[in-house]
Formats: structure tokens, sequence, C-alpha cells
């Protein structure tokens, strides 16, 4: 839930008085993108084809970019490029990261597990709408975008939730350890 909190932080006129705690936020929460990233990777290693693996790629890059753009102060880089006619979207970081949720969502419901792909498929989407009703965006609009940012940041609590071991030993399906549980038959 750090997400919406760091939006409204920074997004409101409150931002001056929270300076310190939205340039923490910056980095921290696309640093935890990166957290939940390993986690979902670990859980579905060895699994993934090669459109899984662009997802994760994408996912990495983007959210290890927003963690960067969170710790170090990049405006020369966004006046290089905007000096260049470079659209800024090169700098962006949210959209590798939503496209890598998406691609993973859709390759690990290719493999015939849509309740455990349902998640990052949806997460994905969610923070697209979320991403393209920002300001100044084409379809702005401000109480959508805030909605839109909860359950992006719902979606990645549900995936964290999917992805915690419970009872003890969590296994993976093939048997080895991992990170879901594995069904006794009664």
């Amino acid at each position: 839930m750090l997400f919406p909190v760091w939006g409204y932080v920074h997004g409101s006129g409150a931002a001056r008085g929270f300076a310190a705690i939205t340039h923490v936020l910056a980095f921290v929460v696309p640093l935890l993108f990166l957290v939940g990233l390993i986690g979902l990777y670990a859980r579905y290693e060895g699994q993934l084809r090669w459109l899984g693996h662009t997802g994760f790629v994408l996912g990495f890059l983007g959210s290890a970019w927003g963690a960067v753009h969170g710790a170090v102060d990049i405006t020369p880089w966004y006046e290089y490029v905007m000096g260049r006619g470079w659209p800024s979207l090169l700098l962006a970081w949210l959209p590798p990261l939503l496209a890598g949720l998406t691609l993973v969502g859709i390759s690990v419901i290719g493999m015939k597990r849509f309740r455990e792909g349902a998640p990052p498929l949806v997460t994905g989407a969610l923070g697209w709408a979320y991403y393209f009703t920002d300001a100044g965006s084409v379809a702005e609009t401000r109480p959508g975008h805030v909605v839109l940012g909860v359950l992006f940041s719902l979606g990645w609590m549900i995936m964290g939730y999917a992805l915690w071991p419970r009872g003890g030993q969590a296994r993976r399906p093939g048997g080895g350890r991992g990170l879901t549980v594995r069904r006794s038959l009664q």
C-alpha cells in the first residue's frame, strides 16, 4: 500500500511538507516491486517459456530503473533526452514493469494455470489503466487514477499472499522446495 501513499504525497500539495518521505518512497516502492518479482520468478523458475522470461526481464529492468530513478537525481538525463527530441517514455520505469507483469500473466495462463496467472495479468492491466489515467495522459481522470492506483497495489498484495508459504515447508508442484503448498489427497 506504499504505492498509493507515495502517489498521494507526491501528487498533492502535501509534497512540500513530506519531501524526505517522498524521496524515500520513490526508492523503496520500485525496490519492493523488484523483490516481489524475484519471489514470483522463484515460483516459476524452470517452468517458463520465452514469453515469461521476457516479461521478467522487462519487469526487473523497469523496477530496477525505478529504484535508481528514486535514488539518484536524473534531471540531466531528462534534459538530454528531451533536448534530442526523444520521447520521455524512454526514461519511464513503470511501462516496462507493467509490460513485464502482463507478459508473465499471459505466460502462466498459457501453462494452463489460470488461477496463478490471473493476478499478474490483472495487476498489469490495472497498472496500465493507472498509467494512462495520470495527469497529462490520454485518459486523464484524477478520481479514476487514484482508484486504479489502489487496485494496482491490491494486486501486488494478492500476488504476495499467493506466494507466501503456508504451513511450514512449502513445496513446488514438481516436489522441490518452492513457494506453493502441496495439497494432500484425502
